[in-house]
């Protein structure tokens, strides 16, 4: 059956036909971390005080999401 037939093409799809990965957002590292979101928030802006144990739980989540900040 033709494409256009089927699905609509959704902007996810790479070359090959497949689902692109989802870039992981700030609530996907608050929930990798176990801590809230604001909490994720206060710990990438350093602005307020944070436990550090928290500190250590959201900085592990975004190297092992590879999260990058759309700044």
């Amino acid at each position: 059956m033709p494409r256009w037939l089927g699905r609509p093409e959704s902007s996810t799809d790479d070359e090959t036909g497949g689902a692109c990965e989802k870039k992981p957002t700030l609530h996907d590292v608050a929930a990798k971390a176990g801590v809230s979101y604001a909490t994720a928030v206060r710990v990438l802006n350093r602005r307020a005080r944070v436990s550090t144990k928290s500190v250590e739980k959201v900085r592990a989540a975004v190297a092992e999401l590879g999260y990058v900040r759309n700044v």
